[in-house]
């Protein structure tokens, strides 16, 4: 297989100033070739490798320096990969009274992954805007971990069923050659300068088909504390659906990272969304609500009425005042409306939503 992509990042914090262009070029393709090497049902062993070649136009020293842009950077990486999931341990048994599945499925999944990127010494020299441009070359990671699967075989209304996972428990952990590649790996939310991961649980539970719930984790590796709570659940059916979340990130004073009380954080989220039973009328109405502080955070109401024709869109947004990250975010109310035409799209405000983000509406 192979991917590959052409970016254009454009960023400037100020236009009348040129040394504040962060803006960057960026080409990036990644031949893979993958090889299984286990048929076994009980043991599963692929590994693969990618040659990644990238290359940017733009970077840092342009913005820091305020000269002129130094010459493109080539990067070169060799990334090599195995996975190995097994030996798989399966027990499957038949209930006496079969009231919610006529089989049931038990399955422990051991996981181990093993990758290493070649080494490359100009990772400052680039914008890091993903996981694309922060892949720390010189390192090993090792990733392993456990998956507990609880599967059901439930009867439809058209006959038999297929088994389903309605309850997946999993812990996982990364060990690093370079500690460096800890603060950039995108499998952990929670990330931090150190030899291993934060430990990562998570739970999912999916018992039918209009209801599935999701929690998760972090420990740190070195005080076992935890470092982050998240949880979210989707009702519904067709016509209605209610999805809730809730995060919570804590203060830990003996922890790196963690360790500042204003980066503390606790939010709860939720989202209805409703629709007439021939589409054509429905609406959205969404709210994030900081427990810490006592208040809402942002309040949206989305309203959409379609005809055989045409449509038209009615987007309400109002925002309090608060942190994302070390970005302070104004106070703001926008409104936008969009139409559209049957075979032409959708038109909408080319300014953008009405608003002026100044906090006096």
């Amino acid at each position: 297989s192979a991917t590959g992509e052409a970016t254009h990042f454009i960023s400037q914090d100020d236009i009348a100033r040129p040394e504040t262009d962060r803006s960057v070029l960026r080409f990036d393709t990644a031949p893979t070739i993958r090889a299984p090497l286990s048929r076994l049902s009980f043991l599963s062993i692929t590994t693969s490798a990618t040659l990644r070649l990238t290359y940017w136009r733009g970077g840092r020293e342009r913005i820091e320096d305020g000269a002129d842009p130094l010459p493109p950077v080539t990067r070169h990486l060799a990334d090599l990969r195995a996975d190995l999931e097994g030996p798989v341990f399966t027990k499957t048994w038949t209930p006496k009274e079969n009231g919610y599945a006529d089989r049931y499925k038990h399955r422990i999944e051991p996981r181990l992954s093993v990758s290493w990127l070649s080494s490359f010494d100009a990772i400052d020299r680039g914008l890091q805007n993903d996981h694309i441009d922060t892949m720390v070359g010189g390192t090993t990671t090792v990733t392993y971990g456990l998956v507990n699967r609880l599967l059901a075989r439930r009867k439809s209304a058209t006959g038999r069923g297929d088994m389903r996972d309605i309850l997946a428990v999993s812990i996982s952990q990364s060990r690093y050659s370079n500690e460096l590649a800890a603060a950039f790996d995108s499998q952990y939310q929670s990330t931090t300068s150190s030899t291993f991961s934060p430990v990562q649980m998570t739970t999912t539970v999916t018992p039918g088909e209009g209801f599935n719930g999701r929690f998760q984790m972090y420990l740190d590796a070195k005080t076992l504390q935890v470092q982050t709570y998240s949880a979210s659940a989707t009702a519904g059916q067709d016509r209605t659906q209610l999805t809730a979340g809730w995060s919570k990130r804590q203060f830990l004073p003996d922890v790196p990272g963690f360790d500042n009380p204003d980066g503390a954080s606790h939010f709860v989220n939720f989202s209805l969304t409703s629709r007439s039973a021939s589409g054509r009328i429905g609406g959205t109405y969404a709210a994030n609500y900081d427990i810490r502080d006592g208040s809402l955070l942002q309040q949206r109401v989305v309203l959409h009425l379609n005809a055989q024709c045409c449509g038209v869109s009615l987007d309400y947004q109002t925002l309090r005042q608060g942190l994302s990250g070390t970005t302070v975010l104004p106070a703001d109310r926008r409104f936008g409306i969009s139409f559209s035409l049957a075979g032409l799209g959708s038109f909408s405000n080319p300014f953008g939503s009405f608003g002026d983000n100044s906090g006096r509406r």
